[in-house]
């Protein structure tokens, strides 16, 4: 019974922030900055994580983490490479 109290108690919650009124202005140069900059740290963090799992659990050797790149004739927007991955690291690695 607790459970579908909180299912309940969820919807209620997910229902009033749905119907709250939203801005109605268009979005200006600053929103368009801050969307951009919050993509961008999005992509740093991302890849970064893929590097830390790399090098604490994997004990990875030639890390090296690239954003923007063009590589085998595909264009990534980051990618992380590393050599020498333990093969047990090699799953939460691309997971990251």
């Amino acid at each position: 019974m607790p459970i579908l109290l909180v299912g309940k108690m969820g919807f209620i919650i997910l229902s009033l922030i749905l119907i709250r009124p939203g801005s109605t202005q268009p979005a200006g140069p600053s929103d368009i900055a801050q969307s951009g900059l919050a993509f961008i740290t999005s992509l740093a963090v991302h890849e970064s994580a893929h590097a830390l799992v790399a090098q604490e659990l994997g004990n990875a050797q030639d890390l090296s983490v690239q954003f923007f790149t063009k590589k085998n004739n595909s264009f990534t927007l980051g990618i992380t490479e590393v050599k020498n991955l333990n093969q047990d690291s090699k799953v939460p690695f691309v997971r990251g």
